[in-house]
């Protein structure tokens, strides 16, 4: 096996190097990486890097993308139970009004939590 790798994955090449990217941009120095003539150097490597590690079996974004919909599930759920703590403060609610707003916090909530038995 070469070094690179027996397989060759360019979407997840491309897709690593974008990521790692994202990543390096939101710091000061990979901001001026990023800007700099060593761009292409970078992209290179990044894009080796994920490649290689796709050939031993490790999908990191696989789990960044699973990390941002957690984070985004997440916020959303926060924006519902929010929003029911705010509209049950309105006096006279009725019966089926409370439970329409326990369904959309728990509707939020079943895409965020993970209840499980171990």
């Amino acid at each position: 096996m070469a070094l690179k790798g027996k397989y060759d994955f360019p979407g997840i090449r491309r897709a690593g190097t974008a990521a790692l990217t994202a990543v390096v941009a939101g710091t000061a120095w990979g901001a001026w990486i990023l800007a700099s003539p060593f761009k292409p150097v970078f992209d290179a490597a990044a894009g080796f890097l994920s490649e290689w590690l796709a050939n031993r079996g490790l999908l990191i974004i696989n789990l960044g993308a699973i990390y941002v919909a957690g984070e985004i599930d997440q916020s959303r759920f926060d924006k519902a139970f929010d929003q029911a703590l705010e509209k049950v403060k309105i006096p006279g609610l009725t019966d089926a009004q409370k439970k329409g707003i326990d369904d959309e916090v728990i509707k939020a909530f079943r895409r965020f939590g993970r209840i499980t038995q171990s």
